[in-house]
């Protein structure tokens, strides 16, 4: 498998098999950041801030992914839209949380996680 036009190009198709890779490869990517941000010993915003770096540097090869599987499963390629921007809300929401700049009541951060999990079930019931 070509990785640079897997991760870099908008064109073509994917195969689930490339794109569980594919994605596996970014997610692993996240979580390695996350370990090594961790053992720093800075304290949650840092870890916050190196994931949020990262899902910000990686929203291109996310869109380029999703895109290149939906053209695969004969969708249109603007449901990749919500995808590449849920990618990097979790960290900075994390990041907005723990700084304090934001308060979040609990009935609403259980609303707001229960849509993403609904909306990421339903975009995937195809992959």
């Amino acid at each position: 498998m070509n990785w640079v036009w897997v991760f870099l190009s908008f064109r073509g198709r994917l195969s689930p098999k490339q794109f569980s890779r594919a994605s596996s490869f970014l997610i692993l990517g996240y979580a390695i950041v996350w370990i090594l941000s961790s053992m720093t010993g800075e304290g949650d915003k840092f870890e916050n801030l190196a994931c949020l770096a990262f899902c910000l540097a990686t929203i291109w090869p996310v869109l380029a992914v999703c895109v290149k599987r939906l053209h695969d499963s004969e969708r249109t390629a603007l449901l990749a839209i919500p995808v590449a921007l849920l990618w990097p809300l979790t960290p900075a929401w994390w990041l907005a949380v723990d700084s304090g700049a934001t308060v979040i009541p609990w009935p609403y951060t259980v609303g707001i996680w229960l849509t993403i999990l609904a909306a990421l079930v339903l975009s995937g019931d195809k992959i």
